[in-house]
């Protein structure tokens, strides 16, 4: 009895989920036609949400690079002697022939 639930929800949940990707993916193709259009008319509810959905996804974008070139600038790379530490170098930079 509780398998048969489980499915009947796991079905619900499949259909529904279904059904949205349907609705989002008819709302980008009527999208792309009204765009297209020369005479486009009356904007239709699923092109309204779609241009706020591309709009949103434009504004996430240029947030997040505004975000990476703050985060990503750099400085010139300071020496050794002027940080004031030890100088070390990795064990693949030793050339053990020279000892």
């Amino acid at each position: 009895m509780v398998q048969r639930h489980s499915r009947e929800d796991l079905r619900r949940s499949i259909a529904a989920h279904t059904r949205m990707l349907w609705r989002n993916a008819y709302g980008y193709a009527l999208t792309e036609v009204y765009l297209r259009s020369p005479d486009p008319g009356p904007m239709p509810l699923l092109v309204m949400q779609e241009l706020a959905r591309r709009e949103k996804y434009q504004h996430e974008l240029d947030d997040l690079n505004a975000q990476l070139e703050i985060t990503s600038s750099m400085l010139p790379p300071v020496s050794a002697e002027e940080h004031h530490e030890e100088s070390t170098v990795a064990a693949s930079q030793v050339d053990v022939s020279e000892m």
